[in-house]
């Protein structure tokens, strides 16, 4: 009987170490998976802190670059007119315009001077009444040449300074143009703008309170 019961009590706790011994193993593996999982997640979080750490460093570098850029940039309508005209020499074209200025002027004064200009009205013929004096009119073609020209002049200066400084308010355009330099009127300046519009080759950007300008996509630069 002895033996009988000795034994079934070892063969209970052969079973009871048994299972002791498969939950620990159990646990220990949960343990493993919890312990792996934990390892993943602070792996990433390594790496996002490392990626976000180096965009970091980019997009400091990038604006210290900007903050030196906008150091350089002009500041006042002085230096923007002085950085244009570096690049931009009109200064034969200017002298051009004045050239046929006092040719006009020249010939005005001649035709004035001359005899035809007070000749009695029943010494004309019939047609040189409806023709125009030779002079005036190569003053009106001279003068429309003149207009033209100035305002392909204008234009061209206004789409150099955008194409410069890629958007420039319509204030700041007027002030070099009309105000600095005065080329024209500020009526003739803002119709020129117009033009330019309806050209295409300027399109108006609002900033809430001003006109700003910026170049046309088929008038842009590479």
């Amino acid at each position: 009987m002895f033996d009988l019961f000795g034994t079934k009590r070892l063969a209970e706790m052969d079973a009871s170490v048994s299972q002791s011994f498969a939950k620990v193993k159990q646990d220990t593996d949960s343990l493993y998976q919890w312990v792996s999982y934990l390892y993943q997640q602070n792996q990433q979080l390594i790496d996002q802190n490392t990626a976000l750490k180096r965009l970091a460093e980019e997009q400091k570098f990038a604006l210290n670059e900007l903050k030196v850029t906008v150091q350089h940039l002009p500041k006042t309508p002085g230096e923007i007119k002085q950085l244009v005209e570096q690049f931009y020499n009109f200064d034969p074209i200017l002298q051009r315009i004045r050239h046929i200025e006092q040719k006009i002027e020249l010939l005005e004064l001649r035709r004035e001077k001359s005899p035809l200009a007070v000749r009695p009205l029943e010494y004309q013929s019939p047609s040189d009444s409806s023709e125009k004096q030779p002079a005036t009119a190569l003053k009106e073609k001279l003068m429309r040449k003149l207009a033209r020209n100035s305002k392909d002049y204008i234009k061209n200066l206004v789409l150099g300074l955008v194409h410069k400084y890629g958007r420039v308010g319509a204030l700041q355009l007027r002030e070099m143009v009309v105000d600095e330099q005065g080329l024209c009127s500020k009526s003739s300046f803002y119709r020129i703008l117009e033009e330019m519009e309806a050209e295409q080759a300027l399109q108006v950007v609002s900033d809430g309170k001003h006109t700003v300008y910026v170049a046309s996509p088929q008038h842009v630069e590479h």
